[in-house]
């Protein structure tokens, strides 16, 4: 019987470095049901992302626009 589980990262298999916003708004949504972007002046959650700089942003097609976000690299240190 096939594994159901995903293989573990390695070299020659990366572990996936860029997420759909919507998933990440999702799990978002389960983590703080009462999150919401507007409490901070934006109003949807690209426009929070965008302004944060913590994310590299791809937007890709028009209907439907589907925005992929990958965390920053951290600064090296001094």
């Amino acid at each position: 019987m096939p594994s159901t589980c995903s293989p573990k990262p390695s070299p020659a298999r990366p572990t996936r470095t860029r997420a759909n916003l919507v998933g990440v708004g999702a799990h978002l949504a389960k983590q703080a049901p009462d999150f919401d972007a507007r409490n901070y002046g934006f109003a949807r959650l690209s426009d929070l992302v965008a302004a944060s700089g913590l994310v590299d942003m791809e937007s890709t097609g028009d209907h439907p626009k589907i925005i992929m976000v990958k965390l920053k690299a951290a600064p090296a240190p001094k």
